[in-house]
Formats: C-alpha cells, sequence, structure tokens
C-alpha cells in the first residue's frame, strides 16, 4: 500500500497538486465511513488508474484535523501516475 499525506500548500495551489492524485477528484465516491473520538476514514472508489482505497483523518483533543493520510493499492497505478504523485508531493 501506498500512503499519501496531503501537501501543506495554499488553497489556489491545491487542484495542481491533487491533480495525479487517485484520492481525489471528479470520478472519487465514498463507498464507507468510520469514526470514533480519534479520528475516522472513509472507503473510496474511483474510475481512474487505481479503483479503491481508504483516507484517515486524525484528530487532536480539540477536534481538529491533525493529520490526513489515503492509501490504495501503488500496484493499479502505471509507473507514470506514480512520478507524477511523487512529483506532485514536492514542495516548492
Amino acid at each position: 500500500m501506498y500512503g499519501s499525506p496531503a501537501p501543506a500548500t495554499s488553497r489556489a495551489s491545491w487542484p495542481q497538486h491533487a491533480a495525479p492524485c487517485p484520492h481525489l477528484g471528479h470520478t472519487v465516491q465514498v463507498r464507507h465511513v468510520l469514526g470514533a473520538d480519534a479520528g475516522g476514514g472513509y472507503e473510496w472508489t474511483a474510475a481512474g488508474a487505481v479503483s479503491h482505497g481508504i483516507n484517515v483523518l486524525r484528530l487532536d483533543e480539540q477536534g481538529l484535523i491533525t493529520s490526513f493520510e489515503s492509501m490504495w493499492d501503488g500496484s493499479q497505478a502505471d509507473h507514470e501516475t506514480l512520478l507524477a504523485i511523487a512529483k506532485a508531493a514536492i514542495e516548492r
């Protein structure tokens, strides 16, 4: 499984960074949601190179999001997609 923490970028540049990520975009649909006081997550499906995965949100004591992680089977993505995701994760 590959994980992808959300990049710390400005809102204006987010769509550019998110473009290659299989867990974001207009083809992603939520399949299942679960949660608790410490956080939660949701299983997703998509029509892209990667067909499914899970996103996890961790919360602090005040209920604020401290972490967003996404996991999927990287063997479903081709080499170019994985390189695009890696490039998008690099802060400029």
